[in-house]
């Protein structure tokens, strides 16, 4: 990501999970109709697991840099319809 939330970025380069495809698909399941969620998955070796849904990332106050970012990821939420 071209942009830090809160903790430094480490600059790992971390290599696509084989499951990814499947986690993206039950994300967007698992998201429908809602207006803003974070859907988290874990692998361990190649079996995918379900984290959490988190509704509000870090209370909704953890500090972007640079905060352009901010509100550029706030405009893509439609909030209402």
């Amino acid at each position: 990501m071209p942009f830090e939330r809160h903790y430094p970025s480490s600059g790992t380069v971390i290599a696509k999970p084989k499951n990814f495809n499947k986690m993206v698909e039950f994300a967007e399941k698992l998201s429908r109709n809602i207006p803003f969620v974070r859907v988290d998955f874990y692998e361990v070796d190649g079996k995918l697991y379900f984290g959490e849904l988190t509704f509000y990332p870090g209370s909704g106050f953890e500090e972007f840099d640079p905060e352009s970012y901010d509100y550029l990821l706030g405009s893509w939420i439609e909030l209402m319809k």
